[in-house]
């Protein structure tokens, strides 16, 4: 359910936008900030979980779900629904939050690489429903309905959580670390802010600046705060581990070659080549069915192989298929996606699960909750500020090609760029048609849909690249030789898939 509540939407974007016609960065916040806010305080809720018990702030978690669901569907304006959406994320963090510790808490130790494939298959099977779903329901009931179904299943798993499912808690703290997770959410909110308010307001304008000030300042503080704390909620020696280390690498070029697809192609397929909403939600099953079927054998891999060369394998096929993505020509059926897809999703598929085992196995069993939270942090945020990031690249890149397009004839004669360019953005053509002369018409269309394919082609090459970097990080970090790790302990966590030898007395 909380899969859904993000890929849900993307198919309904186009119906929400036509419903209130908000600016392109301001509708793609409806997507934002559910994601940063589940980001922002999934360090509060593992640390909240081992506190007061998982299944307690998973149960209450999954309850605020279904009532802030609720709320969004009822939303009366953009605003109103931006507002929901953000309430949405903060019930989300608590449910994600506490959900991987019970999993861990509740799953003998050799078992759990196949525990955690099965996880990664069923949040893989969330995303595979998530566009399906979205254009069956936009298509027969509107988009409200893609969160008023939430209510009834919410209350399904509560019930099902408070009569089926152990509690446990993690060791005592000595302390609360407010301060910190203060900090962390003042940086998350300043930048996704900022972020937003970027493009329009420009990037040297004293909001801007004052934010990005505001974020630096936080980011810094959360940082010493946690090198001090007696009690820190991120531990940032986790990341002299390898496999953590992998684990942050893996969620940011997942975030970048496979996320970021779930939000411009559902626009492509339908604003470009004017696809219903279910045809474009069926178009995007392949990436996430070919996920969910290479995230099945993905444990067993990664014990005989090892967790770099799974990232490495994983990664290289993302670029494959990545590539495939940016050579398929503009105006291209969606089945000319089709190959590009499969092989993105089985390489996001491939290392995701290890994603987690890495990030779990690297704290005591004590502290599962905060090293679930650790990770799925990361999670959220890199998937929130790479679509941010992505609309950032996504806008520029319409611009300068579709300025340069028309620069000295006579559409740009008009001085109507700007107002052009913001009905491009979002794939409304025929709004920025109706913007000029009759005469000019004919020579706008060719010239904007060209322009809105280079922002394809942008996020496509963004892809390419994340995917290709992360193979050069993945053998640096994964594979140029052995690490001493004081706190590493005999298991299959370690990244090269041997055991580990007790340290030293």
């Amino acid at each position: 359910m909380m899969v859904l509540d993000t890929t849900v939407v993307v198919v309904a974007l186009p119906a929400i936008q036509q419903q209130f016609r908000p600016s392109f960065y301001r509708l793609e916040l409806v997507l934002v900030v559910y994601v940063v806010a589940q980001g922002a305080l999934l360090l509060l809720a593992g640390y909240l979980c081992d506190r007061f018990g998982r299944r307690l702030v998973f149960g209450l978690g999954v309850a605020g779900l279904g009532l802030t669901s609720l709320l969004c569907g009822l939303a009366p304006t953009i605003d109103a629904l931006i507002l929901a959406r953000l309430a949405e994320g903060v019930a989300s963090a608590f449910a994600f939050g506490a959900g991987l510790a019970l999993l861990n808490a509740e799953t003998p130790a050799p078992r759990r690489p196949a525990a955690f494939g099965l996880w990664a298959a069923v949040l893989g099977a969330g995303v595979a429903a998530g566009p399906i779903v979205g254009g069956v329901v936009v298509t027969l009931a509107g988009w409200p309905w893609i969160f008023f179904i939430n209510v009834p299943i919410a209350g399904a798993v509560v019930g099902l959580t408070f009569t089926r499912v152990g509690e446990s808690t993690g060791a005592p703290r000595a302390a609360w670390d407010l301060s910190g997770a203060a900090l962390f959410i003042g940086a998350a909110a300043t930048a996704l802010v900022a972020a937003e308010q970027g493009p329009s307001q420009g990037w040297a304008s004293p909001w801007v600046v004052a934010l990005l000030a505001g974020f630096v300042g936080c980011a810094v503080g959360f940082l010493w705060r946690e090198r001090t704390a007696v009690a820190p909620m991120f531990d940032l020696t986790l990341f002299r581990r390898r496999g953590f280390l992998l684990g942050t690498l893996g969620t940011v070029v997942i975030a970048l070659t496979y996320w970021s697809l779930f939000v411009y192609l559902p626009l492509y397929f339908q604003r470009y080549l004017g696809a219903s909403p279910l045809d474009a939600g069926v178009a995007l099953l392949p990436i996430a069915l070919a996920s969910v079927l290479t995230s099945l054998g993905a444990g067993r891999a990664a014990v005989r192989w090892g967790s770099a060369r799974i990232f490495l394998v994983g990664m290289g096929l993302s670029a494959v298929g990545g590539s495939l993505l940016y050579g398929a020509a503009a105006g291209s059926g969606v089945w000319a996606y089709l190959p590009g897809l499969a092989l993105v999703g089985a390489g996001a598929g491939l290392y995701q699960p290890e994603i987690s085992r890495a990030a779990l196995s690297a704290a005591p069993e004590g502290e599962a909750g905060v090293a679930s939270a650790m990770n799925s942090t990361l999670r959220a945020l890199s998937v929130a500020f790479g679509w941010a990031g992505g609309a950032v690249l996504f806008g520029a890149a319409v611009t300068n090609g579709f300025v340069a397009r028309i620069a000295g004839g006579p559409i740009a004669a008009t001085g109507l760029t700007s107002r052009l360019v913001a009905a491009i953005i979002p794939g409304e053509f025929a709004a920025g048609a109706a913007l000029l002369p009759p005469a000019l018409r004919g020579l706008y269309y060719p010239v904007a849909r060209a322009s809105f394919y280079d922002g394809l082609h942008a996020i496509f090459a963004l892809g390419v690249v994340a995917a290709l970097v992360g193979m050069i990080l993945t053998w640096w970090i994964g594979l140029r030789g052995p690490r001493s790790d004081p706190r590493a302990q005999a298991g299959p966590a370690v990244a090269d898939g041997r055991r580990a030898k007790a340290p030293p007395t």
